[in-house]
């Protein structure tokens, strides 16, 4: 009985042993580091924009960067309110920027139909109304551009969507709502949809379409249905075609390139340079004082 309450004793005597090493470890895990009425004495000072972590007992805790959505100063860091979000050093939170809003720190680009005109907006509004669109940056909602249209016969009218005017049609207009076809001989659309005109010289009208004329083809009239070969020996700037002066020759009714060396051309519209033989002393007159520039062999 005796040896019983011995091994009773041993045991309680073990378990207050244990209960104490476990609280006194306890202790110094929690408090080791704290002293001066809880001031943090051996936790590592973190800038600003990044978080102190794992600062407990013997560690002095990682500087680790503000979460997304997050900014802070002093080792702390706080999620932004909505419509705003971190800046890039994610010290501050600052207002979502125009065409963009959020919510819970994060911003973000508003939809191709909607739009945000202030700074920190929550949330984006559809942009509506006969003819509207959003700009490009989202920031406004604002009449259709000259050249588009919020149904261009193509794509369906869609609130908040300019659509550019489709092939051969155009809008003069701000604000407009369809794009007109444009039609007539010898008329065509502009480069940016805003306008039917009558084609310029040096270009031909096809499919209503004002198409500049190729390399070697002309036309000298406003509203030409068709572009002329520019035949060789002649150049052209795709609005004349003028032989090709004496001292050069071509021969592909683009361009004139000059005669050089021993090789001359006297008359307009040569098709080639012809070479000056050395004949009692004859030479291309660019050779000698007073000469013309390959234009003849004296």
């Amino acid at each position: 009985m005796i040896k019983f309450i011995y091994l009773i004793s041993y045991i309680i005597i073990l378990f207050i042993l244990l209960f104490i090493i476990y609280n006194y470890y306890y202790i110094i895990e929690k408090y080791v580091n704290i002293t001066n009425f809880g001031t943090f004495k051996d936790c590592q000072t973190c800038n600003d924009g990044y978080q102190l972590n794992g600062c407990k007992g013997l560690s002095e805790g990682t500087c680790e960067p503000c979460p997304a959505g997050t900014a802070g100063t002093g080792g702390t860091c706080t999620r932004c309110g909505n419509g705003k979000q971190p800046n890039g050093s994610k010290t501050a939170c600052v207002p979502c920027p125009t065409g963009t809003a959020g919510t819970g720190g994060t911003c973000t680009r508003c939809y191709s139909n909607t739009y945000s005109s202030s700074p920190g907006s929550t949330t984006c509004t559809l942009c509506s109304g006969s003819g509207y669109g959003v700009n490009s940056d989202n920031t406004a909602c604002e009449p259709c551009p000259a050249g588009t249209a919020t149904n261009n016969g193509i794509f369906l009218e869609t609130d908040g969507i300019c659509f550019p005017c489709w092939e051969n049609t155009y809008s003069s207009s701000p604000g407009s709502t369809t794009c007109t076809l444009c039609s007539g001989s010898g008329y065509g659309v502009n480069s940016d949809k805003t306008t039917c005109e009558l084609c310029p010289a040096g270009t031909m009208v096809s499919g209503n379409f004002c198409l500049p004329c190729k390399w070697n083809t002309y036309s000298s009239s406003p509203g030409s249905t068709n572009c002329q070969i520019c035949p060789r020996g002649h150049h052209t700037n795709n609005i004349t075609c003028e032989p090709c002066p004496p001292g050069t020759a071509g021969d592909s009714g683009t361009y004139c390139w000059p005669c050089s060396g021993r090789y001359y051309s006297s008359s307009p519209g040569s098709l080639s340079c012809s070479y000056c033989y050395d004949y009692d002393g004859k030479r291309p007159n660019s050779d000698k004082l007073g000469g013309g520039g390959n234009t003849d062999c004296v």
